[in-house]
């Protein structure tokens, strides 16, 4: 399968990548994905000696993962065990989050009730006498 791919003398980090965009545009099961993951960056690590960049490991991770980071339901966390949240998940959900100390401060309508700072009045101070 990638018999010619991944030596030392050629563009072996742009073969992967090549690689990489092959293999993420299939839609195949999990255990299939992971497999072809493992091949992949086997033969790289043996044919190279070191890892891929970390962009395309980021890249075949994701792949693995893609049913989890499809999973745009907003009970996530209430739905499965150790839900994986897409970057733009995570985002949505930090926006969500209120500090603890915020939350000692609101009642139980969600209104503020920190105690609001008086305006200082300079009125006395115009007056002249």
């Amino acid at each position: 399968m990638y018999e010619d791919k991944f030596y030392p003398d050629g563009e072996y980090k742009q073969e992967f990548e090549e690689e990489v965009d092959v293999l993420i545009k299939k839609e195949q099961p999990l255990p299939w994905r992971i497999e072809a993951v493992k091949i992949l960056t086997d033969i790289y690590v043996q044919r190279i000696g070191e890892m891929p960049e970390s962009k395309q490991l980021e890249r075949l991770a994701n792949y693995i993962l893609s049913d989890e980071l499809k999973d745009r339901h907003p009970d996530k966390v209430a739905n499965t065990e150790y839900p994986i949240f897409s970057d733009v998940q995570l985002k949505v959900r930090q926006r969500r989050e209120v500090a603890f100390e915020k939350l000692e401060q609101m009642a139980t309508n969600a209104r503020d009730r920190k105690p609001k700072k008086q305006k200082k009045s300079y009125k006395h101070l115009s007056q002249t006498a």
